[in-house]
């Protein structure tokens, strides 16, 4: 899977963007059905979205994940970087999981 990290009005440390990395990197496993080729590409944006607060929803984050025949999009806010991530993660898998349902049920 290629990942493709865009950060907007923050700066991505090399920490967070391992991190990111590795909770995305570990959705692959659902998916190996379809990237044996490792043609599968995920866009990743991690922005701040308000400068003046310091607590609420600060940050947010969403992906989008082509795969064959369908784009998986997720969202998610909240107050640190790394529980936005987490919930990314855990939406992600959801769509991902009901993905592959829908397309074994159809073969």
């Amino acid at each position: 899977m290629k990942i493709k990290i865009l950060a907007k009005d923050i700066e991505l440390t090399e920490g967070n963007r391992d991190y990111i990395e590795k909770k995305i990197i570990s959705i692959s496993k659902y998916l190996q059905k379809f990237d044996q080729d490792g043609d599968l590409k995920c866009d990743i944006e991690v922005c701040k979205i308000t400068h003046h607060h310091a607590h609420g929803n600060v940050f947010h984050a969403s992906v989008n994940l082509f795969l064959p025949g369908k784009t998986l999009r997720a969202e998610s806010d909240g107050e640190t970087l790394r529980e936005v991530i987490d919930r990314l993660k855990d939406v992600l898998k959801y769509e991902v999981l009901k993905y592959k349902e829908r397309r074994n049920k159809a073969e």
